[in-house]
């Protein structure tokens, strides 16, 4: 087995491992707030159309649509909650599956690289791929659909779920991987007694923060990652070519504004839009700035700091 194999396997191993644990994890939910007896459908029903999966039979089958038939309409829709739970547990794990395996070929050429490797080997002149990229800007703009009707609180709990997930692959005592069980445990049980939807059309504000949950996870860290993974594709391809200061990744936002979407999304909700956007910009840019001052510890009495430099940080300070 090729050394590529081998870890496919364990990457499938583990994601198994995590599903199975999810599962087990929720159907303790189920056994202690729901009882035993929607347990057990839950999961006479589950290995069934496994079993169907596996080897289909017309006969099973009906007899499976024929019993999903009689189950009242309450304990229907509690069933129905549950599979729609696992389902989502699992759609979870293997997103950070997907996740943990990108960062684990980091040192792999990605698309990016290859692109700006192929134009050197084309011949392609360092001026034209300068020209090309003063002139390139990319605008990813968010919007809020009608049909996205997930709650920021979802959101939230899939995301504590997911880093506690990331938590277990790491090498843990006993007694942590056991802490780190006991808080995944939580989040799925508050996750149970969660509704996924509103029961009432989502507010502008609800929009808003959708969105800016989505730049906070994900577009803060992911832009300039892309932008350092470009700078790194230019030195090797192209090793005089200085790469554009400026963002190549502009994120735009219709939520809060889109008039023709929302007619509630007036002037006064623009504007509060445009404060929350501002704050929470600003908590990740002085999460980041202490962490760095923490980094950099360095002493002006131990080390040479350039006139230039203290003079930048002096005007950001008048300027702030």
């Amino acid at each position: 087995m090729s050394a590529t194999a081998t870890e496919t396997t364990l990457v499938e191993a583990g994601l198994r491992a995590e599903i199975r644990l999810l599962g087990q994890l929720l159907g303790e939910t189920l056994r202690e707030h729901e009882g035993l007896t929607l347990y057990e459908l839950e999961e006479s029903i589950r290995l069934r159309t496994k079993a169907l999966r596996q080897q289909y039979d017309p006969a099973k089958e009906s007899d499976l649509v024929a019993e999903l038939g009689r189950i009242p309409l309450g304990d229907t829709a509690r069933l129905v909650r549950a599979f729609a739970t696992y389902f989502q547990l699992v759609n979870l794990a293997e997103l950070e599956r997907q996740a943990r395996s990108v960062l684990e070929t980091g040192d792999e050429p990605g698309e990016l690289d290859r692109s700006v490797a192929r134009c050197a080997e084309h011949g392609v002149p360092a001026a034209r791929v300068a020209a090309t990229l003063d002139q390139l800007e990319v605008r990813p703009v968010l919007t809020a659909h009608p049909t996205e009707a997930v709650r920021r609180s979802i959101l939230d709990h899939q995301d504590r779920i997911g880093q506690e997930l990331a938590r277990l692959r790491a090498p843990l005592s006993a007694r942590e991987r056991e802490r780190v069980r006991q808080r995944i445990a939580t989040q799925v049980e508050v996750l149970w007694h969660t509704d996924e939807v509103r029961s009432f059309r989502p507010r502008v504000l609800d929009e808003v923060g959708n969105a800016l949950f989505y730049l906070e996870r994900t577009f803060f860290d992911t832009i300039p990652d892309i932008q350092e993974q470009l700078a790194e594709a230019l030195a090797r391809s192209y090793p005089g070519l200085r790469p554009r200061v400026d963002p190549l990744i502009r994120l735009g936002s219709w939520v809060g504004s889109d008039q023709d979407g929302n007619p509630n999304a007036d002037a006064a909700m623009l504007t509060q839009t445009l404060h929350l956007q501002r704050r929470t910009l600003l908590t990740l840019y002085r999460e980041r700035v202490r962490a760095l001052a923490r980094d950099l510890s360095q002493s002006t009495s131990l080390t040479s700091v350039s006139p230039q430099l203290i003079d930048s940080i002096q005007r950001d300070e008048t300027e702030l």
